[in-house]
This record gives C-alpha cells, structure tokens and sequence, in this order.
C-alpha cells in the first residue's frame, strides 16, 4: 500500500491544494490528517483536496475528510473535495456525504 500527498503552496495565503496519491486507509490516514493540520496552522481561506489520484479509500478515509470538513467549518475556512469519477466518488456517493462535503469538479473553482 502507498499513499503519497502533493502540497502546493497557498496563494496568497488564501488557498491551499493537497493532492492525494495511492491508498487512503487505516494505515494512511494518519499523514494524511497530520498534512492537512499542518495546512490549516498557515490559516488559509481554503484547503482543496484533490482526491482523483486516489485507487482506494475506506471508510477511516471517510472519517478523516469529515473531521477536516469539521474543523474547517468552526474556524470559518473552505475545505473542498475533487473526488473524480472513480471508486472514490461512488463510495462519497453511497455514503450520501456529497450531500454534506463541498464537492467540485476542478480546484481552479476554488480560486476565484
């Protein structure tokens, strides 16, 4: 199992993108969220997540994206999801949090 995140800086300290590569699991998910704390310690206004280079997500991948929604939410600050068109959507999808989560097709929606 491999997983592999891609950080790219803030833009003017407004936005910051977070590629995600490999498998998001139990074993995984701990980089993952201590990579998108450390992003929100640089207080951006957003915080994409693009998650079209993921081959699996389980559902402790779930639960991490829904704690940053979480913390996201409380401090006033963006947090959205490009999930793809792959498993990774199905399972957003199936689990009805594209109902909850702030999904978008392309990170450059982020940035206006």
């Amino acid at each position: 199992m491999s997983f592999q995140v891609a950080m790219e800086p803030a833009r003017d300290g407004r936005v910051v993108h977070l590629r995600l590569y490999g498998e998001l699991d139990l074993l995984t998910v701990p980089g993952l969220d201590e990579t998108i704390r450390g992003a929100e310690q640089s207080a951006p206004d957003a915080i994409v997540l693009d998650l079209r280079g993921l081959s699996f997500m389980d559902s402790s991948g779930l639960r991490c994206l829904i704690q940053a929604h979480t913390r996201a939410d409380g401090a006033g600050r963006r947090l959205a999801l490009v999930p793809g068109e792959g498993r990774v959507r199905r399972l957003i999808a199936q689990t009805h949090l594209d109902t909850f989560l702030d999904l978008v097709s392309d990170p450059s929606e982020v940035d206006t």
